[in-house]
């Protein structure tokens, strides 16, 4: 027997977003300043959350947060070429738009199933990038509980061995184990 569908309806999604943008203010009220960048980590999936939450945490003696996207590889993808076009775009990631580079980090994804993306992000953004651990903040709207990575902020929880998460705006994904048309029906 397959996995069961976790969906997630519009309403959901946003009380989730909500959640984050009300334990962000309260569990980090002063990790966003000028310097700060949010990255939208997997853009087709994490737009929504990402433009949200960047409104909604923005500090008002700042501008609104910029928002920068990060293409991560779907789980059937190898992240070679994911990892070498983040590396290439890193300097003007970092570089942004103002007059001094970021240096706080935002990572913010819909979805965290395996964790492999944000391990290989961070682990990079550290070692190769230069980037203070405590300068880097992951967020998440819904990580599986068998995520090999923990993010530092998360919404809601899933099992992605027992359920396959579905928002309702989705298409299904073969690449994610999404069910069939014919499936999803029964």
């Amino acid at each position: 027997m397959g996995r069961s569908l976790k969906f997630i309806s519009q309403a959901e999604e946003l009380a989730g977003i909500q959640k984050l943008i009300y334990n962000f203010n309260r569990f980090y009220p002063d990790f966003v300043d000028e310097r700060t960048l949010m990255l939208m980590v997997s853009p087709d999936f994490s737009g929504i959350v990402t433009t949200i939450m960047s409104q909604g945490i923005s500090k008002p003696e700042h501008d609104l947060i910029y928002v920068d996207c990060i293409h991560v590889p779907d789980p059937d993808e190898e992240p070679k070429l994911f990892v070498e076009r983040f590396k290439s775009d890193w300097k003007n990631i970092q570089r942004g738009f103002e007059t001094k580079p970021y240096n706080k980090f935002i990572l913010v994804e819909a979805g965290v199933i395996s964790g492999r993306n944000y391990s290989w992000l961070s682990e990079i953004m550290v070692e190769q990038m230069s980037v203070v651990p405590e300068n880097i903040l992951t967020v998440a709207l819904y990580e599986s509980i068998k995520s090999e990575f923990k993010c530092d902020l998360v919404s809601n929880y899933y099992n992605h061995k027992k359920e396959d998460l579905c928002f309702w705006w989705e298409v299904p994904n073969p690449a994610f184990g999404d069910y069939s048309e014919e499936m999803s029906n029964q």
